[in-house]
């Protein structure tokens, strides 16, 4: 009797962005790439940024390039060292999360009170590193005045020619405080009062620039800070795009048989231009077979992965009781679980590829 052949071996991209407080895009790409080589699919790691924190260090992975320290002062009024990565094309990037961060917001602290003024003097220190052009990574922010703050430390002009805004999500303007007040920590009361300021300040730069920010895409990035540079004639585009321009993602990826997207949080913006979600449409569009390894995966959002991904993975739904999510050991770890359990869900369904 003849034996069945052996079904060839899966390749596997594993191109997951940061599981903020729990594990580095580079962390989780690792991790969940050795579970899934553990089971026999032949995975490497790639991690992935959208313009939101660790960005720069995504870039960098790929494309090396020199870090130059900055120093800044937050939102908050605490110095900080700002890392800005010089990339060999001439790029210059800083990020907004390093001064204006929602992983560095104080628990006490209003989203009213909160100024991206800090920001606006981080560009203006980073400047002399500037050679080509700046690349802002507008992603992971605290703030919600509408850049208002940004264009006054500014002085309502960019000290460098040419910026580009990576914006780690497609949101207008006048949206960002529907979709992100609670998640930035504002009561009803605060977004409402957010929501007028928006509207005032989104005027104002109107009436000053000539350009409306209420009418841009990526305008709401940032809790506005998009929409902002643009009135100061910054470039805006998505910054998953901008990372792939900057890394050649879309050359890297082709003929892998699976691309799995990863990030802490998993919902409905995720498809507003977020990396994961930009991952699984590339492998889609790509004809590859498509995956999601999450933190966390919201009720809501559930269906519309099922239906785009042919293996989904929640961690949350992995960890056992009394699990230490904040320690580095069992984030590896709980990570290679999971990297196994996508590797076995793609042997065992027959691994559909993408169809668009």
């Amino acid at each position: 009797m003849t034996g069945a052949p052996n079904r060839p071996t899966l390749r596997a991209i594993v191109a997951a962005d940061k599981f903020r407080g729990f594990a580095t895009a580079l962390s989780a790409s690792r991790e969940i790439a050795a579970g899934m080589r553990e089971v026999g699919v032949d995975a490497v790691p790639l991690p992935v940024g959208d313009g939101g924190e660790e960005t720069a260090r995504a870039v960098h992975h790929v494309t090396g390039g020199t870090w130059v320290v900055v120093d800044a002062v937050n939102a908050w009024g605490r110095p900080v060292a700002a890392q800005v990565l010089q990339v060999p094309n001439g790029d210059t990037l800083l990020e907004a999360a390093d001064v204006i961060g929602l992983h560095a917001r104080p628990a006490d602290a209003s989203p009213l009170t909160l100024s991206s003024a800090a920001l606006g003097q981080l560009i203006r220190r980073a400047a002399p590193h500037v050679d080509r052009r700046l690349v802002v990574c507008l992603g992971g922010t605290a703030t919600m005045d509408g850049g208002r703050g940004l264009v006054e430390a500014l002085d309502g002009r960019l000290p460098v020619d040419r910026v580009l805004v990576a914006a780690d999500v497609d949101v207008g303007y006048s949206d960002c405080v529907r979709l992100f007040a609670r998640q930035k920590g504002a009561t009803p009361a605060e977004a409402a009062q957010l929501s007028r300021n928006a509207r005032r300040t989104g005027a104002q730069l109107e009436r000053a620039a000539g350009i409306d920010p209420r009418v841009l895409p990526f305008g709401g990035a940032g809790g506005g800070i998009g929409g902002a540079l643009a009135c100061l004639g910054a470039e805006l585009r998505g910054g998953f795009s901008v990372y792939c321009a900057l890394t050649g993602f879309a050359d890297a990826v082709r003929g892998a048989d699976v691309l799995i997207a990863g990030e802490g949080c998993a919902d409905r913006t995720t498809w507003l231009g977020k990396a994961p979600g930009e991952v699984i449409r590339l492998a889609r569009r790509g004809g590859m077979i498509a995956g999601l390894v999450a933190g966390t995966i919201t009720a809501e959002a559930r269906q519309s992965f099922a239906d785009a991904c042919t293996t989904v993975v929640a961690l949350d739904e992995l960890a056992k009781p009394g699990d230490r999510w904040s320690a580095d050991a069992a984030a590896d770890e709980l990570c290679r679980v999971a990297g196994r359990a996508a590797a076995r869900s793609l042997i065992t369904s027959g691994s559909p590829r993408g169809t668009g």
